[in-house]
């Protein structure tokens, strides 16, 4: 996996670019991809992902 690595709410999130326009999204500790069709979005999304899966108890 390649592409810009940030830490968001303590996880490491991979934005890449897309084939078309705007980031693909991946937070490999939870198996889980969002997109965005900016970067401030795609950050946005990946915030949203992990608040909504740590919601229903899925990270360990």
């Amino acid at each position: 996996m390649s592409g810009k690595i940030i830490k968001i709410l303590g996880h490491d999130v991979v934005f890449e670019n897309a084939e078309e326009v705007g980031f693909v999204v991946t937070v490999p500790h939870i198996d889980c991809v969002t997109e965005g069709d900016t970067m401030e979005e795609a950050m946005k999304m990946a915030v949203d992902l992990i608040k909504c899966v740590n919601d229903y108890g899925k990270i360990t």
